[in-house]
């Protein structure tokens, strides 16, 4: 969305109350009252697009009560925590970043996926995942995650055409809980691949089936 630099005259009783209540929200003045016009406009902003899915996938994430969500580093960023049973008790994170303005049916963030190890037979475990979930989604849709060199999974997110921010939010939170799934079934059967395999991909169909999806 194009912005633009205006003047206005506004009282300075007016101004310091607007600089508590954003710094109390962590944004900026301008951010604020920004906020406040576009709402008494009805307008919907990006920045409000993005609190109303964030909302949505706090509430269903808490819901699950297997993750934990973390302290958020920006205003366009969602960071949540996941264990996985494994030795060690490693733990899973997801930090998805949504853009401000993206097209219709254009990629609307990115969601990444790391752990951090000092074990090389773990992380190598982790990327042979990576590499079967991505090929599960190249296959179907053709729009697939990448695995990085730190052995990251960065997955490009598409969300269905005339999506609400709910339901961007519930098609997030059904896709974390999807390869989470998945990657629980991939580390329960390490001495059954050729299972493992097919429960994933039977995993990866039933999330590709349900209503409210991203790509």
């Amino acid at each position: 969305m194009k912005k633009s630099i205006y003047s206005l005259v506004l009282s300075d009783a007016v101004i310091e109350g607007i600089d508590r209540m954003a710094y109390g929200m962590g944004i900026s003045r301008s951010a604020l009252i920004n906020k406040i016009l576009a709402e008494t406009v009805s307008y919907t902003t990006p920045e409000q697009r993005m609190e109303e899915v964030f909302r949505s996938l706090e509430s269903l994430i808490r819901q699950s009560g297997s993750y934990r969500i973390t302290a958020q580093p920006s205003t366009t960023m969602f960071s949540l925590t996941a264990p996985l049973t494994y030795k060690y008790n490693p733990t899973v994170k997801y930090s998805l970043e949504l853009y401000r303005d993206h097209g219709n049916g254009g990629e609307a963030g990115v969601l990444r996926i790391s752990l951090r190890s000092k074990s090389d037979a773990l992380m190598e475990l982790l990327a042979a995942f990576y590499m079967l979930w991505s090929s599960l989604e190249k296959r179907a849709t053709g729009k697939h995650g990448i695995l990085t060199e730190d052995c990251r999974y960065v997955k490009p997110i598409y969300p269905a055409s005339e999506m609400s921010p709910k339901e961007f939010g519930q098609g997030i939170a059904d896709y974390i809980r999807a390869i989470d799934r998945a990657m629980a079934i991939f580390f329960s059967r390490l001495d059954t691949p050729a299972i493992a395999t097919r429960e994933i991909e039977a995993a990866y169909l039933s999330y590709l089936n349900s209503k409210a999806k991203i790509l």
